[in-house]
């Protein structure tokens, strides 16, 4: 197996940009349908059916590992969950990429690209291993969660 880190606006086994998937989901949760969402980007509404079926599939995972990413960030929470998964998804996404550009001043380009970065760009992979490693932070609810390989 070969091995090889991938950009930040890249995401593993997608030819399209990190922000061009972002702004399919964004489009799907607004309530655009995935041949009009896929009609805006000019690429066939199958490769973007697939990227949100995909992000709903993963959605529960998304919010939840991106909550664990805010909140050890220093994020207080309660805020307003959205009852969908795939809006409570990018809810998170969100709430995450805003803690992490305070805490390191900014350092983070977009929200899918840290989406992308976090997730070593699995957020939609194939696979089902863990999403995440978790921020090197100090709190006693936070814990390193191992890749698998």
């Amino acid at each position: 197996m070969t091995l090889g880190l991938l950009p930040p606006a890249a995401l593993e086994r997608r030819l399209d940009a990190v922000e061009t998937v972002g702004h399919a989901v964004v489009r799907r949760i607004s309530g655009a349908s995935i041949r009009t969402a896929a009609g805006e980007l000019g690429l066939p509404a199958t490769t973007v059916g697939d990227w949100l079926r995909r992000h709903r599939e993963r959605a529960p995972e998304l919010e939840r590992e991106l909550t664990r990413w805010a909140i050890g960030m220093g994020a207080q929470p309660p805020w307003d969950r959205p009852r969908n998964a795939e809006r409570a998804a990018v809810t998170a996404l969100g709430m995450a990429w805003h803690t992490a550009r305070r805490r390191w001043n900014g350092r983070f380009g977009g929200a899918w690209r840290f989406w992308s970065a976090i997730t070593g760009g699995a957020a939609l992979a194939t696979n089902r291993r863990s999403l995440f490693v978790a921020p090197r932070v100090r709190t006693a609810t936070m814990h390193a969660v191992p890749r698998a390989p």
